[in-house]
């Protein structure tokens, strides 16, 4: 039998940590929440980017966006965003929604990082992008597709 790829290794590590390590992450679970929004920092900043943090409040909680630049060459200009949420619904511990998403945009983020490519990628975290905040002006994305 072949070895498994090492990306994905790193993809089924980073889904352990947050959907069995962590668990359930959201507003109601506010550690918990700031503890995958850590953990995405570390890793981003693993793979030699600088992790940012983009904070605003929902129901007078702190929440954050996290994302890391990767600055093209040729078409800095042109950015290409490749993103998932990190947070859950309550009452499951996020494996696919979206463990999976974070897991493969941080793989990525480590397999790009040091490669510059001609258009601009940003690796985003969102918060909030589970019910009920889905579709809302509350929705990471939106707030962060808003303040782009």
């Amino acid at each position: 039998m072949a070895e498994p790829h090492p990306g994905n290794t790193h993809i089924r590590q980073h889904v352990e940590m947050l959907a069995g390590t962590i668990g359930e992450r959201n507003l109601w679970r506010y550690t918990a929440l700031q503890r995958a929004a850590e953990y995405i920092e570390a890793q981003l900043g693993a793979s030699g980017l600088t992790p940012r943090r983009h904070t605003y409040e929902v129901s007078r909680v702190p929440v954050s966006n996290i994302d890391a630049t990767l600055a093209g060459t040729t078409n800095a200009e042109e950015v290409v965003v490749l993103g998932a949420h990190y947070d859950t619904i309550t009452g499951c511990a996020g494996a696919n929604d979206n463990g999976s998403g974070i897991a493969a945009v941080l793989e990525l983020a480590r397999r790009f990082a040091g490669r510059p490519q001609a258009r601009t990628i940003r690796f985003v975290a969102f918060v909030n992008g589970g019910p009920p905040f889905f579709q809302t002006a509350q929705m990471g994305s939106l707030v962060y597709a808003n303040a782009a």
